[in-house]
This record gives C-alpha cells, structure tokens and sequence, in this order.
C-alpha cells in the first residue's frame, strides 16, 4: 500500500509498529527495491516520490484541505488545534455551504456531498483521514496531512514571492 501512495501511521497498528521498529532494515529492503522509505518526525511512513494513489485527485485533496483551513481561519479557530483535535460531519463541511467555497469546489468538479465524500474516502485510504461513521460519515485527519499543508504553504509563498502581472492574486 506505501507504494500507492499510502502513508502508515500509528492507527496502522502492527505494521507501523514494525515500520517503526525495524525502520534501518526496512529502508534497505526497500531501497533495493526502488524505493525511497521515509520516516517523518511526526510519526508516520510514507514512499518519498510515490504518488500513484495521489494522481488522479491531488488538487481535490489539496483544495479540501485549503476550505477546510480557509474556514477554520476565518471563523477564528486554531487551524491546526482544530485539524488534529476534531472530528469532522461530513455533511456539515463548508466546502458545499456557500457560494465561494462551491466554486473552488466546481473547479476540481465537485458539486454535491457524494463527491465530497468521495474525497474523504480518498483520504481515508491513502492514510490522511480516519473515517470514524459511516452514516453519517464522520472523520478525522491523522498527521500525514502535514504533507498536504506544507505543500499548500509552500506553493502560497511561492505565488506571494512571483510579481503580479495580471494585477492582483484574487486566490
């Protein structure tokens, strides 16, 4: 699954515990294999350059992420308390609650909670989100989303560092 671009984390059980037990043999073994084993200092694994379960839906991941601390931000929350601390109501998100935030979604084609859910669910399985409910779905990020953050971090300081040359970011 870490070659599918999942990452392990401690909710992973035994095969973190293993990761992280044995984590010198395990890069070995699978540096002779092509791969690049890496252990974030936040606790969890992951395949460094594997991004074969993130292909298809990176900017959708990015963009729930981007909402979602748009919103904490603007709603005088600690975005990062928040993030790590809360269980979230799928149905009760603002990425589909107001006009702004529907059209960032509509740019990566989605318009109603079964797409939303559909990103979710893509969290879930590549070790971002932990789905707690079903019905109604409920989750939780888990640490590997860091990635996610620092990634949107980076790219908003890189746009902020480029000279505007239509006039102005609206982003």
């Amino acid at each position: 699954s870490l070659s599918q671009g999942r990452h392990i984390t401690i909710e992973d059980g035994e095969v973190w515990q293993l990761l992280n037990k044995s984590i010198a043999e395990y890069q070995t073994v699978f540096g002779a294999l092509g791969f690049e084993l890496v252990s974030d200092s936040r606790g969890f694994f992951y395949f460094h350059g594997s991004n074969r379960g993130l292909s298809d839906g990176t900017e959708k991941l990015a963009l729930f992420i981007y909402v979602l601390v748009d919103w904490l931000a603007d709603n005088g929350k600690n975005v990062i308390e928040s993030l790590f601390g809360n269980e979230y109501d799928a149905g009760a998100l603002p990425h589909l609650a107001n006009d702004r935030y529907k059209g960032y979604m509509a740019q990566v084609s989605v318009s109603d909670q079964k797409e939303l859910n559909d990103i979710i669910k893509k969290m879930n399985k590549l070790g971002f989100a932990k789905i707690t409910d079903q019905e109604p779905m409920k989750f939780r990020l888990l640490m590997p989303i860091w990635r996610m953050l620092e990634t949107c971090l980076n790219n908003n300081l890189d746009a902020r560092e480029q000279p505007a040359i239509d006039g102005g970011n609206d982003a």
